[in-house]
């Protein structure tokens, strides 16, 4: 993979993968749950064992600039920079956070059907439209879907995705997310609403997808009781996917990392 440089966020690690090297950009924060650019700056969103939420800062030669603490984020899932802001799925509230890029504004936000048991932990943004994972369905709690939503974060429409979904990320009308408990990538088409799935793994976790011109970079890790999903020391990976086969090209050991969570292209 010579010529891709991946940001991971792991249990232990926030990770530079760049040809065929680990290099720890930094430990010691909590668990790592998100990364994102941000303005010729990346920032990985980490989980305190405290339970307080921070956004660590890196410049453009991944040189650690400075950490924020947030407030009040609960459980706190992906994070994204879109427009200006930076969100926040704020799982244990079950909002979005939208924070400035000054980091002195924040507010929270809900939509009219939100519900607690929904397990928001994914948010993106495309074509003029807020898109966020709900883990769970509240008629079904082993289905998730993905909600649209304007960009008054008034909901427009439902697209299934899964069981346990993770994961929101377009390629022009092309959406893709992590049917996480199935371990299957799901491929969904936003105008002709064909729904295409892959089966990638067994008996794994998947979370975090980045897309290229011809590949797929799909997070893998070993799957745990919740609990003791992020403290048992095992392995993870990144399974590099042929984007037009939906077929595995080679995978990527990150050697006791614990849980890979998030990953980005830089």
């Amino acid at each position: 993979m010579p010529n891709a440089t991946l940001l991971i966020a792991t249990s232990r690690y926030a990770i530079r993968y760049a040809n065929g090297k680990i290099h720890h950009l930094q430990s010691g924060k909590g668990v790592y749950f998100g990364v994102t650019k941000a303005n010729g700056h990346y920032v990985f969103l980490a989980r305190n064992k405290k339970k307080f939420t921070s956004l660590e800062f890196f410049d453009a030669n991944f040189q650690f600039i400075k950490s924020h603490r947030v407030e009040d984020v609960e459980d706190g899932h992906q994070l994204r920079f879109i427009n200006g802001y930076f969100y926040i799925a704020n799982t244990g509230k079950n909002c979005i956070t939208k924070i400035s890029e000054n980091l002195k504004e924040r507010e929270d936000l809900f939509w009219t059907d939100a519900d607690n048991d929904n397990h928001v932990n994914s948010i993106n943004f495309c074509n003029e439209h807020f898109y966020i994972v709900c883990h769970r369905d509240k008629a079904n709690k082993d289905n998730g879907h993905v909600l649209q939503l304007a960009e008054d974060f008034s909901p427009l429409k439902k697209i299934s995705v899964g069981k346990h979904p993770h994961d929101i990320e377009f390629e022009g009308e092309i959406l893709y997310s992590n049917d996480s408990r199935n371990s299957k990538l799901i491929k969904f088409d936003l105008q002709t609403r064909k729904r295409t799935v892959a089966k990638l793994s067994s008996a794994h976790l998947q979370r975090g997808i980045a897309i290229d011109k011809r590949h797929l970079f799909i997070g893998l890790s070993k799957e745990a009781k919740r609990r003791f999903r992020h403290w048992f020391i095992h392995s993870g990976y990144v399974l590099k996917c042929d984007k037009k086969k939906l077929k595995i090209i080679e995978t990527i050991k990150l050697p006791r990392v614990g849980q890979v969570n998030d990953l980005i292209l830089s």
